[in-house]
C-alpha cells in the first residue's frame, strides 16, 4: 500500500485534500497533530465522512517528530474517537505509555521514529515491537549514509509481521521507492511536492507515475544513479519512461551518496540491482570498486556505468564517445573544419571522471589538450595519467583553445547564475561545450554565444551516453531517443 500523509488540515480543507485519493492500494493518513487543537475532532469526523480510501489516524507527539502538546490521555482519546468514527487504522507509538483501545476491525500500526540517526539494533527493536502483535510495524530512522538504507533493508527482510521500514531524508529515498521490491508492506508519500510531513517523502505522483512503485515486486530489476547530488538528474525520468513503454519489470532510482567510501559497500549489498549510472564525484571510485574494467574505462581512469555480469560488477565508460559525438555534430553543423579538433587546442575544465572522459576523447580526435582543475593536484595527476598539459585554475583564461569543455558542476542548478570561465576571456570564435544540462542553457553557453562562439549543450551527450548504457544493460538500443 501507499499511505498518503496529510497535514495542516482544517475541517473545510479535508474534502479537497482527500478528493484526489481514490483507487485500490491507497490509504490516507490524517496527521491530527498538525491541525489546530480545537479543530482535530471536526477534522477526523469530516475525513471519515468523505474519504473514498481507508484512513489512518495519527497524532504524533514532539518526541516522535510531531506537534502534539496536550496530555497523553487526551491524545489516546482522540485516537480512540477516530477508530469509532470509521478510521481503518490507528497509528500509535511503541514508546507510548498506553495504547488506544480499538474496536473490532480497526487495525493497529505500531510505530517508532528516530529523526536524528539510524540507531544500532534495528532487528532487536523490530522483535520488541512485533511482540505487541500489531497489524503492521512501522520503523523509521534518519539516514545519515546510504548504508543506513541497507540496514533498514535488513530489518524489512527479518520482519515476521507486515512492515513499513523507511529510511528518512534525502539519502533514504531508495527505501521509499523500492518498498515492494524489498519486501515492505507500505510506504509513505506526500500529497504533492512541497507538502511533505516527514523528511524525504516522495510525492504520490512520482511514486505512482515516475517510479510505478505500487507495481514493483521481488522480481523487479533495479537500476539507478549513484552520485551526489542526484536530484537534478534527468535519468529517472528518461529510463523509467522507457521501462514503462517497454513493459519492463524494472525501475531506475536516484541514490544520493555523498561519500565515495560507501560505494563499494553498496555494490556488495544483496540488492536486486543489475546496473548503475555513476555521476560526480564517484566515477573514479566506481572504476576502482568494479571487479572487471572495460579497456576505455581503465585507460580513462573513470567509469560512468556499472553492469552486473554473473554476480560481478563491470565498469564501462560511455561518456567519452557520447561527448565526442555531440561535439562533432555541433562542429559540422556550424561549419567548423576538422582542424577544430585534429591539430587544434582544447581546454578541459575539471579534474574528475567526466574531465577524464572528455580529455581522452578530445585527444583521440587529435586535439592538444590542457586540463585546468580547481584542485591543482588532481588536475596535474589527470594530465600526467593521459600524457597532457595542465594549468592552474587561476590561469585557465590564458590558455589558448579552439574547443573549451566544462566538466565541473559550476553553473548547475540551483547555482545557475555561475560560470566556470570568465566571459571577458572568451574568444570571438571557438566551440564551447558544457557537460552541465540543468539548466539546458547555462550561463557559460549564453556568454559563449554572445561572444561569437558555438555553444554546445550537454543535453545531447546525456541522451547518447544513456543510450549506450541501455545497450550495455539490455543489449539493444534505447527506443525513442531523439538525439541518436
Amino acid at each position: 500500500m501507499i499511505c498518503v500523509s496529510l497535514g495542516d488540515l482544517t475541517p473545510a480543507g479535508v474534502g479537497p485534500a482527500l478528493a484526489p485519493l481514490t483507487g485500490d492500494g491507497l490509504v490516507a493518513e490524517i496527521r491530527l497533530d498538525l491541525s489546530p487543537a480545537d479543530t482535530r475532532e471536526a477534522v477526523l469526523r469530516e475525513a471519515a465522512r468523505v474519504a473514498a480510501v481507508p484512513l489512518v489516524a495519527t497524532c504524533r507527539p514532539h518526541a516522535e517528530g510531531g506537534r502534539y502538546e496536550g496530555s497523553e490521555a487526551a491524545r489516546v482519546r482522540l485516537l480512540e474517537l477516530a477508530a469509532r468514527s470509521g478510521f481503518a487504522y490507528v497509528d500509535a507509538e511503541f514508546a507510548a505509555s498506553r495504547l488506544p483501545e480499538l474496536p473490532s476491525g480497526v487495525r493497529l500500526i505500531l510505530s517508532q521514529h528516530d529523526f536524528d540517526r539510524t540507531p544500532p539494533g534495528l532487528v532487536r527493536m523490530l522483535r520488541r515491537m512485533e511482540a505487541r502483535r500489531p497489524h503492521l510495524v512501522k520503523l523509521c530512522a534518519m539516514a545519515r549514509s546510504p548504508l543506513d538504507c541497507l540496514r533498514m533493508v535488513e530489518a524489512i527482510r527479518a520482519a515476521r509481521l507486515p512492515m513499513a521500514g523507511l529510511a528518512m531524508g534525502e539519502l533514504g529515498a531508495p527505501t521509499r521507492i523500492l518498498y515492494r521490491a524489498l519486501g515492505g508492506a507500505m510506504t509513505y508519500a506526500s500529497a504533492a511536492a512541497g507538502a511533505e510531513t516527514a523528511p524525504g517523502q516522495v510525492s504520490l505522483a512520482d511514486l505512482r507515475g515516475l517510479y510505478r512503485a505500487d507495481r514493483l515486486g521481488p522480481r523487479t530489476r533495479v537500476y539507478g544513479l549513484l552520485g551526489y547530488p542526484v536530484a537534478h538528474s534527468r535519468g529517472p525520468a528518461l529510463f523509467n519512461r522507457v521501462f514503462a513503454a517497454e513493459g519492463k519489470n524494472a525501475v531506475y532510482v536516484p541514490i544520493a551518496m555523498p561519500d565515495a567510501r560507501d560505494l563499494p559497500h553498496w555494490l556488495a549489498a544483496d540488492l536486486p540491482a543489475h546496473g548503475y549510472s555513476v555521476t560526480i564525484p564517484h566515477k573514479e571510485a566506481a572504476l576502482a570498486a568494479a571487479a572487471e574494467r572495460a579497456k576505455a574505462a581503465a585507460t580513462i581512469g573513470a567509469a560512468n556505468t556499472l553492469v552486473r555480469r554473473g554476480g560481478a560488477w563491470r565498469a564501462e565508460n560511455t561518456d567519452w564517445r557520447a561527448a565526442m559525438q555531440t561535439i562533432d555534430r555541433a562542429a559540422r553543423h556550424a561549419g567548423f573544419g576538422s582542424e577544430a579538433l585534429r591539430g587544434g587546442s582544447a581546454l578541459v575544465l575539471g579534474a574528475g571522471g567526466a574531465a577524464r572522459a572528455l580529455a581522452y576523447g578530445l585527444a583521440r580526435a587529435g586535439a592538444r589538450v590542457t586540463v585546468a582543475g580547481r584542485t591543482a593536484v588532481r588536475a596535474r595527476r589527470l594530465a600526467a595519467s593521459l600524457g597532457m598539459e595542465w594549468a592552474e585554475w587561476d590561469r585557465r583564461a590564458r590558455v589558448p583553445w579552439n574547443v573549451l569543455a566544462n566538466t565541473t558542476p559550476v553553473g548547475m542548478e540551483p547555482r545557475a547564475e555561475e560560470s566556470p570561465f570568465p566571459a571577458a576571456s572568451l574568444p570571438r570564435q571557438g566551440l564551447v561545450f558544457d557537460a552541465v544540462y540543468t539548466p539546458p542553457e547555462t550561463r557559460l553557453l549564453r556568454e559563449a554565444a554572445a561572444a561569437g562562439c558555438v555553444p554546445v549543450s550537454g543535453a545531447g551527450m546525456f541522451e547518447l551516453q544513456a543510450d549506450a548504457q541501455y545497450r550495455l544493460w539490455f543489449r539493444r538500443p534505447m527506443p525513442g531517443l531523439s538525439s541518436r
